[in-house]
């Protein structure tokens, strides 16, 4: 099969369309979605180890580059067989050749605080879509293909978005 990846894309463009394609280990109409820049490289690559090659959860898999490192690096991806979904987050997407190479600096504290907050304007307009998201973040080793089904069963289902958050279960903490 070809690997499709949208030509710096917003994610509200590629998601609903990874959503689409057929999968027996992800349900219908959900995407999972993860943001890294070129900082984030090598725990994207430890993100992914287990399960890059299992093409029903890549997939649906949208990766939002920060920055165009991070988007030549998932088209290379992409390249080699991953079939994986790359998309351009809205705070850098119509970025010019000319601002590309500023465009791979590190995140400055506003531009970390404009990635937040357009984080979650893509959640929306994904969801406004239909699509359901998991979202993670890059510092998540995914060992396996999460229990989707299980997770979503949850309260009767009728979910829209999942995301990891930390539990810790220290003693420290639970006293």
């Amino acid at each position: 099969d070809a690997v499709v990846v949208a030509a710096r894309s917003s994610p509200a463009v590629v998601a609903p369309d990874a959503a689409k394609t057929p999968s027996d280990c992800v349900p219908p109409n959900t995407v999972v979605l993860v943001w890294a820049n070129r900082h984030h490289r090598p725990l994207f690559r430890a993100q992914i180890r287990n399960v890059q090659h299992r093409d029903c959860f890549m997939s649906r898999f949208v990766f939002v580059a920060l920055d165009g490192s991070m988007y030549k690096h998932c088209e290379e991806l992409a390249k080699d067989g991953i079939r994986i979904r790359c998309a351009r987050s809205t705070t850098t997407a119509g970025s010019t050749a000319a601002d590309e190479e500023e465009d791979d600096r590190a995140l400055s504290p506003d531009a970390l605080a404009a990635h937040r907050s357009s984080r979650w304007k893509d959640v929306s307009h994904i969801i406004s879509q239909g699509v359901n998201v998991w979202a993670f973040d890059v510092d998540v080793s995914i060992l396996e293909v999460p229990p989707f089904a299980e997770a979503m069963a949850v309260d009767g289902g009728g979910c829209d978005v999942l995301y990891q958050r930390r539990a810790p279960e220290t003693p420290q903490m639970l006293t």
